[in-house]
């Protein structure tokens, strides 16, 4: 079982952004898988590739010997890491069942207080060079909304809003730069109105089954209506 099997959707978001309600939304689609958080487990991934292929790049020496201070860095075998990393986080993490053909997670770690800087754009470039046919859809929310909702209500209102203003700055700009691969959605502009989700169907190269929209959207959520 690897990556080349599926086909892969991940939601990029933060926090109280009613991104398990599009989770949802996307499991109504046969043959979707699309798991829910995993503690950022792929950025931990993708940090452990960057510094080996900067050992590589950076220290490798023809046949550097046990004098040397990075003794072996030519030797490191980059891609195969990568290929047994992710086909392991496959395998193991996103665990497909028998009848699933595209594969994902929704994700709400994705502020400054997870990414260092400059980093948010190599990440994203990481998900769609190394996972087949990879789409991203970032799930945006009003700062205000979320700054009344769920633990953000007991954090400073400004502090609310510099997170979700630069986390959005910073999908946007994604977005502009994949525009095959990623689409945006707005938590207020989906709430309630299962039409919305139509466009991010074509996006998806998938047929629009309302009723079983109008269905999730109906239902309230036990966790909160925007988790």
């Amino acid at each position: 079982m690897t990556r080349d099997a599926y086909r892969f959707v991940f939601i990029v978001t933060y926090g109280r952004s009613g991104s398990t309600l599009l989770n949802r939304v996307l499991n109504t689609i046969p043959g979707y898988l699309i798991r829910g958080e995993n503690n950022a487990a792929l950025l931990h991934l993708f940090r452990y590739l960057e510094s080996l292929r900067a050992t590589r790049r950076e220290f490798s020496r023809a046949d550097t010997g046990p004098d040397h201070p990075w003794y072996g860095a030519e030797r490191i075998r980059v891609k195969r890491v990568v290929d047994e990393a992710l086909d392991g986080f496959v395998r193991n993490v996103l665990r497909p069942e028998p009848d699933s053909r595209v594969l994902g997670f929704k994700e709400i770690r994705h502020t400054r207080w997870v990414f260092r800087e400059n980093e948010f754009p190599r990440y994203i470039a990481f998900l769609l060079r190394h996972f087949p046919d990879a789409r991203i859809v970032f799930n945006r929310r009003s700062w205000e909304a979320v700054s009344r909702s769920g633990w953000w209500a007991n954090a400073p209102k400004e502090k609310v809003r510099d997170l979700v203003e630069r986390a959005d700055a910073l999908f946007l700009t994604a977005m502009l730069n994949h525009p095959e691969q990623c689409f945006g959605m707005v938590y207020e502009d989906y709430d309630g109105n299962p039409g919305t989700f139509a466009r991010l169907f074509e996006f998806l190269g998938e047929p629009f089954d309302e009723a079983a929209v109008r269905a999730v959207l109906d239902e309230r959520l036990d966790h909160a209506r925007a988790g």
